[in-house]
């Protein structure tokens, strides 16, 4: 995710499946991150 100024954050969110009408969920972040930096397992 772009937060402007050349930096970024990587998330992990998971959507339920259809039908299950369930929120979407912030598992993990990643903070002071820029565009070219790989995305890694978090």
């Amino acid at each position: 995710v772009n937060i402007g100024g050349g930096r970024y954050m990587h998330l992990k969110i998971f959507k339920g499946l259809p039908g299950q009408n369930e929120d979407l969920v912030l598992a993990g972040y990643q903070a002071d991150k820029t565009k070219d930096d790989e995305l890694t397992g978090f």
